[in-house]
């Protein structure tokens, strides 16, 4: 304002000495005075103009510039605050996906920030860009909560879209926190008014979009806390038949002659010893329904079984399941009270690249019926799109963002619908290496349902 004050100060004397150069002129040649006054006077006039004009312009010059390094200061401290809060914000997120198991009160948390910390340096558009992500991952076509996604899988993938909407945020140049360029005109107060109120909209959709999500998560979480009491109840449920047959030993040791007491003895040292499966052992978490189609009857089990699971923009699951070797026994988890309801040997494996459009299909040696390994890389469109059809389980193929669909060709061990418990623990993973003493003690529970002769 002082600026301004101060040209505007500068411009009236200007013109008023302009106006008085005016006036003398008018005097000169109304009352005939020499021309040598007249020329006097026009050239000390033209010193003061000049010298007046000079000084006004130079002082506009400075006190523009001055506003512009103003500006620029202002501009670039908000940035680097900006940016602060976009990075923290963006770490805070893949700390809370670091375990692949995203809380309740982690997204609680992260939505909190995104509306005290990002929503204050952020405009509308980011709000927007990001509520159509959640909508993208989480919501169907009519604005209702996808119930059979995997959340912790849709998870990475919006938080992964996030980070390249903050990034693109702060790349933007010559543009104002709502998206527009700025211009000289400052914005009328009805204009900021309505833009508040989108704004509020958007963020009143958005904090409801969260709540819809951490809704779901949250029944899991109970529905996870249900199923560990009836894991613990099945858990008891074997461990008391088995403290029934060591009761039963301990009975025939008893009545038997010394001998035979000696002889059992030593075969109940043996009982009590630590037993481990011989071959590696794979604990495989079903993602869904769709898994256990393959088993309803009539099944066959001499038939060639594919055990699936999908990656949306990773790596790890596939990298583990390329560990696998032929021969390797697989034992099929599922969700909700179940444990572990089958048991199955790794022939092969199928992994769909839905980004290249390729197939890869190995098939593993086996040394005891004589047969070589045998591997083939599909490309062929007809080929790889009837494969798909075929062998992508969960149907995932036209999902957004999915990259691959990667399956274990298997043949049935065991199988056993209502489930065995599990010894072992809960695997949160969707595939991880399994402790041989947890699959010797899930083989003979196989073993007690008639089933892994």
């Amino acid at each position: 304002m002082g600026n301004n004050k101060s040209e505007i100060k500068g411009t009236r004397i200007i013109l008023f000495i302009g106006f008085l150069t005016a006036v003398g002129a008018i005097c000169f040649f109304i009352f005939k005075i020499p021309d040598f006054w007249p020329q006097m006077l026009a050239i000390i006039a033209s010193a003061f103009l000049g010298a007046g004009a000079t000084a006004w312009i130079t002082n506009t010059l400075l006190n523009n510039k001055q506003k512009t390094e103003e500006e620029k200061e202002r501009n670039l401290k908000l940035y680097n605050d900006k940016l602060g809060v976009y990075s923290d914000y963006v770490s805070e997120m893949y700390i809370a996906l670091s375990d692949n198991l995203v809380t309740s009160e982690e997204l609680k948390d992260l939505r909190t920030k995104l509306f005290a910390s990002i929503g204050f340096y952020a405009g509308k558009n980011v709000l927007v860009d990001i509520n159509k992500l959640i909508l993208e991952y989480f919501f169907d076509k009519e604005g209702n909560f996808k119930e059979y996604v995997d959340i912790n899988v849709q998870m990475s993938n919006f938080f992964s879209g996030v980070t390249r909407i903050l990034q693109n945020d702060t790349q933007q140049k010559g543009k104002s926190n709502d998206g527009k360029k700025k211009t000289k005109n400052e914005v009328k107060l009805k204009e900021e008014s309505a833009d508040d109120n989108k704004k509020k909209d958007i963020v009143l959709e958005l904090w409801n979009r969260f709540q819809a999500i951490i809704n779901a998560i949250e029944e899991q979480e109970e529905q996870e806390i249900e199923n560990r009491k009836k894991e613990e109840q099945i858990e008891k449920i074997f461990e008391k038949e088995r403290q029934s047959e060591r009761d039963e030993q301990n009975k025939q040791l008893n009545d038997s002659t010394e001998n035979s007491n000696q002889e059992i003895k030593q075969d109940s040292s043996v009982e009590d010893e630590p037993q481990y499966l011989e071959k590696q052992a794979w604990h495989f978490n079903a993602w869904d329904i769709e898994q256990f189609e393959q088993f309803k009857e009539p099944f066959n089990k001499s038939e060639k079984i594919e055990l699936s699971l999908v990656e949306y923009g990773e790596y790890w699951r596939t990298n583990l399941l390329k560990q696998v070797k032929g021969g390797d026994i697989i034992m099929l988890f599922r969700r909700g009270g179940y444990g572990y309801v089958g048991a199955f040997k790794a022939i092969g494996r199928r992994i769909f690249d839905f980004e290249k459009g390729e197939e890869e299909i190995l098939y593993f040696e086996d040394p005891e019926n004589n047969i070589p390994e045998k591997r083939d890389i599909v490309t062929n469109i007809d080929e790889f799109d009837k494969d798909a059809r075929d062998y992508d389980i969960y149907g995932v193929r036209e999902d957004n963002g999915v990259t691959l669909c990667s399956n274990l060709i298997v043949k049935c061990l065991a199988y056993v619908p209502e489930g065995v418990g599990n010894p072992g623990g809960v695997y949160r993973r969707t595939i991880s290496r399994y402790d041989s003493h947890y699959a010797w003690l899930l083989k003979e529970r196989f073993q007690k349902k008639g089933q892994w002769k």
